[in-house]
């Protein structure tokens, strides 16, 4: 049995056909909308015309896995982050797949993990509205823009706070970090994300 995150629904803009005769009828084989599993599948269409000519062609269409993303350490939605601005702050998160298994060193080559960083304001029940960016900066482990490093079977990024807001925990302000996973191949497509809440000393 696979989880519902691992297989679902799958859109695709299908071909068009165009005839100096007749309109024409185009099918495709699995359909747009059907359930496909993670992985590269061959979509066949047909076109047919009016008299009953047909005409076929194919594509591949790459479906890729959602992924779930988990801060350790309890570094989640839940639980609130502490800190002294200036500090630095190491975190680790791990790469799960629709059933639960832990995928982290099997994709590390194939997927980037970056951490973003941003001051909020609590708005009221739960929401909040955007203030400002800020930087992504390391200590020690880390890539430039935010980019997380595989270490000891997590993937991690050492954050260095200097320069961030001191005192959030003491008004309606508060930091948000963000952990988000895009498949190499597909750049721009986030396959998963998680974030944590921090609050400043």
């Amino acid at each position: 049995n696979k989880s519902r995150e691992c297989d679902g629904a799958v859109f695709f803009a299908e071909p068009t056909a165009t005839d100096v005769c007749s309109d024409n009828i185009v099918t495709c084989d699995p359909p747009s909308g059907s359930r496909l599993e993670p992985g590269v599948h061959t979509i066949r269409s047909t076109a047919t015309d009016a008299c009953g000519n047909t005409s076929t062609c194919s594509f591949v269409l790459t479906v890729l896995p959602h992924l779930r993303v988990a801060f350790e350490s309890g570094h989640g939605d839940d639980d609130v982050i502490t800190f002294k601005a200036g500090s630095k702050i190491p975190f680790k998160v791990k790469l799960y797949d629709g059933d639960g298994r832990d995928v982290t060193k099997k994709l590390a080559a194939r997927v980037t993990v970056t951490l973003d960083m941003t001051l909020r304001r609590s708005t009221g029940s739960g929401a909040s509205e955007f203030v400002a960016d800020l930087p992504e900066q390391f200590k020690g482990v880390g890539l430039p823009g935010g980019v997380m490093v595989l270490s000891g079977g997590s993937f991690q990024y050492n954050l260095d706070t200097t320069g961030y807001p001191a005192g959030t925990a003491k008004n309606n302000l508060f930091i948000r970090g963000t952990a988000s996973v895009e498949f190499k191949d597909a750049p721009g497509m986030v396959a998963g994300k998680e974030t944590a809440k921090l609050e400043s000393k």
